[in-house]
């Protein structure tokens, strides 16, 4: 475990507590208080560490992403066990938002269970409330394209089976790092810089 520890930069007693949640598998047994470590743990630890530390997920939340990667599961179905839903509060003046996914919904041949509805509801009644447009469908475009671009990375021969954590993980912060990048390109010095 020492070794481990100086080859990842994470300290032994944080590796334990990765052991006692159950984020990483334990090491083959070689006494009764020793146990030797290979590249498949030091490749699980840093994977470990990018969800916790750039993801910013919880413990609970890359625990059930690794459970989901062990066990082979797809990229929608991760997405679906970590997506942060927003709380819905129904309003009176829901029906235009409803309106405008089920419209999103049709268009796209797109199958969406209650809590997507739900949050996609209460994000375009707050754009709408804020008076910001809303331009769905151009974010719709854009999330195909998005998919359409997993989709291929996730199925590509060499992409190792653990991929789909870190497109869950990363992605989205890779993309609004991306996107507030561009949008400083097309409007220099009047954006503010992300931390």
């Amino acid at each position: 475990m020492r070794e481990l520890s100086d080859q990842s930069g994470v300290p032994v007693a944080t590796i334990k507590y990765y052991l006692r949640e159950g984020l990483l598998t334990p090491g083959h047994r070689t006494a009764p208080n020793q146990a030797t470590y290979d590249t498949t743990h030091l490749h699980r630890l840093r994977l470990v560490r990018a969800m916790l530390d750039l993801g910013g997920l919880s413990i609970d939340d890359t625990r059930t992403i690794l459970t989901a990667v062990d066990s082979r599961e797809d990229l929608p179905g991760l997405l679906t066990a970590t997506h942060r839903r927003f709380p819905h509060t129904p309003a009176p003046d829901d029906t235009w938002a409803h309106a405008q996914v089920h419209h999103l919904a049709h268009t796209r041949g797109w199958h969406l269970d209650p809590d997507d509805t739900a949050a996609l509801v209460t994000l375009l009644r707050a754009l709408r409330d804020t008076g910001l447009p809303t331009a769905v469908d151009a974010y719709a475009t854009l999330a195909d394209a998005l998919a359409a671009l997993d989709h291929d990375l996730l199925h590509h021969p060499n992409t190792p089976h653990w991929a789909p954590a870190l497109i869950t993980t990363l992605g989205d912060p890779l993309v609004a790092l991306l996107r507030a990048v561009a949008l400083r390109h097309r409007q220099p010095g009047r954006l503010p810089t992300p931390q």
